[in-house]
């Protein structure tokens, strides 16, 4: 009976669509005045919160930025002495506000199916419904309160030559906000560092929205 079993199947694989976890969003902006360089240039990188210099949690978030840097025609340099540059990073979440929303209810619109008979291998007669994409569709709404988190991220890049007389010059300003559910900072920071370094540097002075499908792997 394998038309019975395609039928069936298919409103199945509708519902864990509509299970799978959203994409996540995020506010990107930069402003810079970084050029290319025929040469790697170096850099070092410090927590702009100095609380979080000894943290295990920083130090993960920080080896991802390093990673992404690497990539990108900088490498790390053994201490501030010998940087080009001084990379800070920073990241936080909002104590969180609630949000009313309206829910689509969905269902099967009546009017947007074919109906399928015919007989099985075996001989036995069988009557089918079969519904097109389209009539899985918003029957309704119901309203709903959530808590959502104002998240964010900023990484600054500086003339190391400057840091190190006591003076700061900026070569790349760039922030990440990110508003929804999650709380858990470990969930959220590596999507900021991914959404932060998609086009990395980006065109300087403007802000784009982007959208990570699935979280990167560790």
């Amino acid at each position: 009976m394998k038309y019975l079993v395609a039928v069936v199947l298919g409103p199945v694989l509708l519902v864990l669509a509509a299970c799978a976890s959203p994409p996540f969003s995020a506010e990107v902006t930069g402003f810079h005045t970084l050029t290319p360089a025929r040469e790697p240039r170096s850099f070092v990188l410090l927590p702009s919160d100095e609380a979080k210099r000894d943290s295990l949690e920083f130090a993960s978030y920080a080896t991802r930025v390093v990673n992404e840097l690497q990539t990108r025609g900088f490498y790390q340099a053994g201490d501030l002495g010998q940087s080009d540059y001084v990379v800070r990073l920073d990241y936080g979440i909002g104590s969180g506000t609630s949000e009313s929303r309206s829910v689509p209810i969905y269902g099967y619109y009546p009017d947007q199916y074919r109906t399928i008979r015919g007989r099985t291998a075996e001989g036995k007669n069988f009557s089918a419904r079969v519904y097109e994409s389209g009539g899985y569709v918003p029957m309704g709404y119901s309203q709903d309160t959530r808590t959502v988190y104002r998240r964010s991220l900023t990484l600054d890049i500086l003339e190391a030559r400057l840091w190190r007389q006591g003076r700061t010059k900026k070569v790349f300003e760039g922030r990440v906000i990110s508003v929804g559910p999650e709380a858990e900072v470990g969930r959220v920071v590596p999507l900021m560092i991914r959404a932060l370094f998609t086009e990395f540097p980006g065109p300087s002075g403007t802000t784009r929205t982007v959208v990570i499908e699935h979280e990167p792997a560790p």
